[in-house]
């Protein structure tokens, strides 16, 4: 019987990154939004998709790092990377994600949509629309209309918006 040879499975390059690779995962589905080959509304759903798990990976794996980097914690998993490092790494990562994000909203789908073809409307809400458009969205779930998509963009700084997709 021949010898078999041992893995070493403390080696960094069997393992992959889950923020990195989760990063990734986001990349792909912001791919789906640039499918010329899939309804324009279900590219803009795509897009919604993509900047709401954004917002749901800062709010959860990001704070746990950076709380990771506050504690002065050099640990790291099997892949090696320091959370300060791995920081670094995200941070370059989201801003080419989310600016492929503005740069798909503003430069392929929004001149692509003939609003009233479709039957959309875009409307500005004043500081107080997030109530209104709680309102809306729980009058659109009494009368059933399942196949309606709410975008939220917001405005939070000068040039920083956030998306957000309800249905």
């Amino acid at each position: 019987m021949p010898a078999k040879s041992l893995v070493n499975l403390k080696n960094s390059k069997y393992y992959l990154n889950r923020e990195l690779s989760w990063l990734e995962f986001n990349r792909r589905v912001l791919a789906q939004a640039h499918d010329t080959g899939i309804p324009l509304l279900e590219r803009l759903f795509y897009l919604c998709v993509a900047s709401s798990n954004m917002d749901e990976f800062f709010e959860i794996r990001v704070a746990g790092l950076k709380q990771q980097v506050d504690f002065d914690s050099t640990s790291h998993g099997p892949d090696m990377i320091k959370p300060a490092d791995l920081l670094q790494q995200i941070s370059l990562a989201a801003h080419a994600i989310v600016d492929e994000q503005y740069a798909l909203l503003n430069d392929a789908l929004m001149p692509a949509l003939d609003l009233r073809l479709e039957g959309l409307a875009i409307l500005a809400y004043p500081p107080r629309g997030l109530r209104a458009l709680l309102r809306l969205r729980r009058f659109l779930r009494l009368i059933e209309l399942r196949a309606v998509a709410v975008l939220i963009v917001e405005a939070r700084h000068q040039n920083n918006f956030s998306f957000c997709c309800c249905v």
